[in-house]
């Protein structure tokens, strides 16, 4: 049965589904024809959201048509980019670095540090290393639309994990740093970045 694509209004939506083989892949052509991100395209089967790990069978479509509607910009799965070495664990000694957090569909969540630190200390000994850890947590977003991850496994040497984000139009995430009272963006990259 070959399928089709409406969006809620009923106009349809030119996208080429030939070799279509699962709902992922089905998502992504439908976000290219209307030149949105895959993770904002909802797919309907009559009033039924399919979701990717759904399986692909043409047949579940009403008379072979596949509703499509565009959700409002909210918290996307990926990775979110900080390279402020300033929000880095209140470390004075920070002189940059890296904090990646991997928000996973599943409901987990991974952080990943690298700071480069270098010193001079009260007696003229000096130093440098680079210090590098990961960490592992949960998340939900709240009434407010606000990201919370729980940590059960802390990526830090020094001070607090970044645990509650607010989310910014463009997608990106705001950490408030109640020790540097100010905010810090983690902006959306496709990978960790850190080695």
């Amino acid at each position: 049965m070959a399928l089709k694509v409406v969006q809620l209004s009923g106009q349809t939506v030119a996208a080429d589904l030939k070799g279509v083989q699962s709902v992922s892949e089905l998502r992504q052509r439908v976000g290219a024809a209307v030149g949105e991100a895959p993770a904002r395209i909802r797919l309907l089967a009559g009033e039924i959201e399919v979701m990717d790990s759904s399986d692909f069978v043409p047949a579940a479509f009403p008379s072979g048509v596949v509703t499509m509607a565009i959700s409002a910009p909210g918290l996307q799965a990926g990775f979110y980019y900080l390279d402020d070495c300033e929000a880095f664990n209140y470390d004075s000694d920070v002189d940059g670095g890296e904090d990646e957090i991997e928000i996973l569909e599943d409901g987990s969540a991974k952080r990943e540090l690298l700071h480069r630190r270098s010193w001079i200390d009260g007696g003229g000994h000096s130093g440098n290393n680079v210090r590098h850890a990961r960490g592992e947590g949960t998340w939900e977003l709240d009434d407010k639309n606000r990201l919370r991850v729980t940590w059960t496994r802390p990526a830090s040497h020094k001070g607090q994990q970044p645990s509650e984000f607010s989310l910014t139009s463009e997608g990106s995430l705001m950490y408030p740093c109640p020790f540097r009272q100010r905010q810090y963006r983690y902006f959306t990259t496709r990978q960790m970045k850190a080695t």
